[in-house]
């Protein structure tokens, strides 16, 4: 953490108070590829609109929407549906640096199929590292920062499951 107490403008600023530059990285594996999910601002890019994706998810069995999903090397776009307790994701990479080959590798895997459930799961310890570590910091924010926070206080518990690939030793 880099700053205790500081004020900041926009959520936008949160992230690379709380995680700087060289902090811990997430790895999303996409059909056993790794991509990295640095937490100071691809977290930041993705969140409000993987918050939207994961409450359509809990309030509906079934559906489907699009989401791009954005690192410092990829742009993605899935195509998202689910039902029957399973998540179908048809995805499209494209780079935004000299990894063509990784993209190419990436769109030749298929679709990802797995438990809705687990998928959501995975994501729930990122979710709680950024309310903790907004904790912890004493960043003081504008209202509409605090409502991305409460947003993800409301969403994690009702997300269900054990993550299997990104937990603590005791989980």
């Amino acid at each position: 953490m880099t700053s205790v107490g500081i004020t900041v403008q926009s959520f936008s600023e949160i992230m690379p108070e709380i995680f700087p530059e060289n902090a811990e990285s997430a790895y999303l594996f996409w059909k056993q590829l790794p991509i990295r999910f640095h937490y100071t601002y691809e977290c930041y890019e993705n969140l409000e609109r993987m918050l939207d994706w994961f409450e359509e998810m809990i309030e509906k069995e079934s559906g489907s929407t699009e989401f791009t999903f954005i690192t410092d090397v990829f742009i993605s776009t899935w195509h998202a549906h689910w039902g029957d307790g399973k998540l179908k994701i048809k995805s499209e990479w494209m780079v935004k640096t000299n990894h063509h080959l990784l993209a190419e590798t990436l769109n030749n895997r298929g679709d990802l199929i797995v438990f809705r459930d687990q998928f959501m799961a995975e994501w729930k310890p990122i979710f709680e590292q950024v309310v903790s570590g907004i904790s912890w910091s004493g960043i003081v924010m504008p209202e509409s920062a605090q409502k991305i926070v409460d947003r993800i206080k409301i969403l994690t518990p009702k997300i269900m499951g054990k993550p299997k690939l990104y937990r603590n030793d005791g989980d």
